[in-house]
């Protein structure tokens, strides 16, 4: 009796340490960049993870895991979050469009060719992403931009100057642009692109001056354009089911902070984009001004490449693009 009792006894003691520890274990969820740590979207992701860590008293840990170390490519993040493998992610919406054809909307040339324009269509289009990101069971917590450009070697100040350019572009829609402004768009990987212009193969890139500093294209190209043919957006969303466990003051204080955030992250890609753009400068390459015939000229060139998209998308984009028309 005496074996029973003591048997019992360990028992629920075990069984008392077990459920105290599950009482009081720490929440952990991993949040997904596909980008270096370094990186101005990386960054605003580790200061929520930091910000949420504090406010709970560590009781939710978010985990940040960079240069995509968790294995979910670009194309596959909206289905990871919306099963639950990654509890939060950096998304560039391009790259899911063919999953939601509304987060393609932004891709759309000229629709924001600078970063004051492409807040104002941000916000435009936030309502209707936010509606797409709920029937994947997730909720867009910000978004943030990046910034395009054009690498030539010789210079742009026209259309004209285009016709026949041999240019490197990353998506349909951006080769398509190309097209329509009577260049011959080359899809090229990024690690191809610094070979590909000092062998002669391509006459200009598309990317931003941040992207084309950290690959010195200085040394193989002589002018930098600041226009944004396509405006990019990478938005950071959340599981649904894991967000609505939790309490209604951290839900609210993650909304708060991320108003926050996303008002951070729209100030250093402009900061970061300006220094990169000086830095250009002093390595030798021409910063050439767009002027506003040449916008005008670029606008009215690629009208056909909105309307081909917009027939074969949802009806809300199309009134997105209507609303867009006043600014």
């Amino acid at each position: 009796m005496k074996k029973v009792a003591s048997v019992l006894f360990v028992f629920a003691l075990v069984f008392s340490l077990v459920f105290a520890s599950a009482a009081t274990a720490k929440g952990t969820w991993n949040a997904n960049s596909q980008w270096a740590p370094n990186n101005y979207h990386s960054r605003a992701l580790k200061d929520f993870a930091d910000k949420v860590y504090q406010e709970t008293n560590g009781d939710l840990e978010i985990i940040v895991q960079y240069s995509g170390a968790l294995g979910c490519k670009g194309p596959d993040l909206l289905q990871a979050v919306k099963d639950n493998l990654v509890q939060m992610s950096l998304i560039t919406n391009m790259t899911v469009a063919g999953y939601e054809m509304i987060f393609g909307v932004n891709s759309l040339p000229m629709m924001g060719p600078n970063i004051e324009k492409g807040r104002n269509f941000t916000n435009i289009c936030r309502p209707y992403f936010d509606k797409a990101a709920e029937k994947w069971n997730q909720k867009i917590l910000w978004i943030g931009p990046w910034y395009d450009g054009l690498w030539t070697k010789k210079k742009v100040s026209s259309v004209g100057d285009l016709k026949g350019m041999k240019i490197r572009t990353y998506d349909k829609i951006s080769a398509s642009v190309i097209e329509a402004l009577g260049g011959l768009p080359y899809a090229l990987p990024w690690s191809d692109v610094y070979t590909s212009v000092a062998t002669g193969m391509i006459d200009a890139v598309l990317t931003s001056a941040t992207t084309g500093a950290e690959g010195k294209l200085w040394e193989v190209m002589d002018y930098f354009q600041p226009i944004m043919f396509m405006l990019a957006t990478e938005m950071v969303t959340v599981n649904l089911d894991a967000f609505n466990k939790l309490s209604p003051e951290l839900q609210d204080y993650m909304i708060q902070i991320s108003k926050e955030i996303e008002e951070k992250v729209w100030s250093d890609a402009v900061v970061e984009e300006e220094s990169n753009i000086k830095l250009l400068a002093q390595n030798g390459v021409e910063i050439v001004p767009v002027s506003e015939e040449y916008e005008a000229e670029i606008v009215s060139k690629t009208e056909i490449v909105r309307q081909d998209w917009l027939e074969k998308a949802p009806s809300e984009a199309m009134e997105i693009y209507e609303k867009t028309k006043n600014f």
